[in-house]
């Protein structure tokens, strides 16, 4: 509510702005880890500023105003590191040289996410690019329809859609065994592994 005014969300988008905030909150408590009170807290912050970086890029188009609004947002909640480097995811997605046809994106996430949650060494074991990777396949599977009416990034879209697509099936039941106790994050997992049979009849792929 607090961030609502500038970042000029309007009645109409309220429920998608909140749902959308509620629902990357609940899969990146995931990243929390030891379960700590203060880690889901940073956990929430973290949802919003995802949330916030899409307000500025998808819905804002990428206005200069709203990029100053959301560099003062990560100022604010996270440290410079993490700033620097969203800003280069930023300026990366700007110019769509964002790399592995936008997977990179979920590369990115990752490191910035258990970065400021403290648990990127417990998600070393499995990969935090490997991780990234998967994650973002995932989110490019359960939203192509979205993203082909958009004009958004979606690896789907790309040369290499069959190869990822094939990663992701080989990986599937590691990521689940990863977040064996996380409801959310398995269900997204489970709802993409059931949808990409379906899209790949569908791209034949």
């Amino acid at each position: 509510m607090r961030f609502r005014r500038s970042l000029a969300i309007s009645s109409r988008d309220l429920w998608r702005y909140f749902s959308k905030n509620f629902a990357l909150g609940l899969c990146y408590a995931a990243f929390v880890r030891p379960a700590k009170a203060w880690g889901f807290v940073r956990a929430g912050q973290a949802a919003f500023l995802c949330c916030a970086y899409d307000v500025v890029t998808d819905w804002r188009d990428f206005s200069v105003e709203y990029r100053r609004i959301f560099q003062e947002q990560l100022a604010e909640f996270v440290p410079e590191w993490a700033c620097e480097r969203a800003m280069e995811l930023y300026w990366s997605d700007l110019k769509r040289k964002v790399g592995r046809d936008g997977l990179d994106r979920g590369i990115i996430t990752v490191e910035l996410i258990t970065g400021v949650l403290g648990s990127k060494s417990y998600f070393s074991k499995f990969g935090v690019q490997r991780l990234g990777l998967l994650l973002q396949v995932v989110d490019d599977i359960l939203d192509i329809e979205k993203d082909i009416e958009d004009g958004g990034l979606n690896f789907l879209k790309g040369g290499d859609a069959g190869r990822y697509l094939e990663f992701f099936m080989l990986n599937k039941q590691s990521l689940m065994d990863l977040f064996e106790k996380d409801i959310f994050m398995k269900l997204a997992i489970n709802r993409a592994y059931v949808k990409a049979d379906v899209v790949r009849s569908r791209l034949n792929l």
